[in-house]
C-alpha cells in the first residue's frame, strides 16, 4: 500500500469506531427508556368494567325510561280527561245560558200576564157597574197593552198604559173613536221608557 493513502485508512477506521460507538451509546439510552417505560406501565393500575357494573347502568336506564313514559302518557290522559271535562261543562253552560234566557222571557210574559189578570179581576169585580161604555174601553184593548191603571168618571175616563210602540196606541184610539162610545181623546203625556223599551202612554177620553 503507497504510503500517501495510509493518513486517510487511518482517519476512516477511527470514524467508523467513533459511528459504532455513538450507536452502542443510542443503543444502550433506547433500552434504558423501554425499561423505564415497562416499569412505569407495571405500575399503573388498570381499570377494569365489570360486566355487572353494565348490567346496573342498564337497568337503571331501563327503569328511567320507563319511568318517563308512564309519566308522559298520565299526562296525556289527564289532558285528555281534562278536556272532556271542559266541553262538558262549556256545553252545560250554553244549554244553562238558553234555559235562563227562555226563563227570563216566561218571566217577562207572564208578569204582563199576572198585570192583565190583575186588571180583569178589577173590571169583573165591578162588572154589575159597568156601562156598555166602560165594556167597550176596557174591550179594545189588545194583547199587546198593558193597562197600568184605568178611572172612570162620569163620561170621563183616564188610562195609563204601556205597549211595544206608539202605533199600538194609534190604532187603539183609532177603535175608540170609530165606534159610538167616545166623542173625544186627548193625550195627556208619552214618553219611550229606555228600560224596558216599552212606549208609555197617559190619555184621557170623553164619551158621548
Amino acid at each position: 500500500m503507497p504510503l500517501g493513502f495510509l493518513p486517510f485508512f487511518q482517519k476512516k477506521e477511527k470514524n467508523q469506531k467513533q459511528e459504532l460507538q455513538s450507536q452502542l451509546e443510542s443503543s444502550s439510552q433506547n433500552k434504558a427508556f423501554l425499561v423505564t417505560s415497562l416499569n412505569l406501565l407495571s405500575n399503573v393500575k388498570r381499570t377494569r368494567f365489570v360486566p355487572e357494573d353494565l348490567d346496573k347502568v342498564t337497568s337503571l336506564l331501563r327503569n328511567l325510561i320507563i319511568f318517563l313514559s308512564t309519566t308522559l302518557s298520565l299526562i296525556i290522559l289527564i289532558n285528555f280527561i281534562l278536556l272532556l271535562v271542559i266541553n262538558n261543562q262549556k256545553d252545560k253552560q250554553v244549554s244553562l245560558v238558553k234555559q235562563v234566557s227562555s226563563f227570563s222571557k216566561i218571566e217577562s210574559a207572564s208578569k204582563v200576564i199576572d198585570k192583565k189578570i190583575v186588571y180583569y179581576k178589577k173590571i169583573l169585580s165591578l162588572r154589575k157597574k159597568l156601562s156598555p161604555k166602560i165594556e167597550f174601553i176596557s174591550n179594545k184593548v189588545g194583547e199587546d197593552i198593558n193597562v197600568k191603571d184605568i178611572k172612570y168618571t162620569g163620561l170621563i175616563f183616564r188610562m195609563f198604559a204601556d205597549g211595544p210602540d206608539a202605533y199600538t196606541f194609534t190604532r187603539l184610539i183609532s177603535e175608540y173613536l170609530k165606534g159610538d162610545m167616545v166623542s173625544e181623546i186627548s193625550i195627556k203625556g208619552a214618553r219611550l221608557n229606555t228600560r224596558t223599551g216599552r212606549f208609555e202612554i197617559d190619555m184621557e177620553g170623553k164619551f158621548k
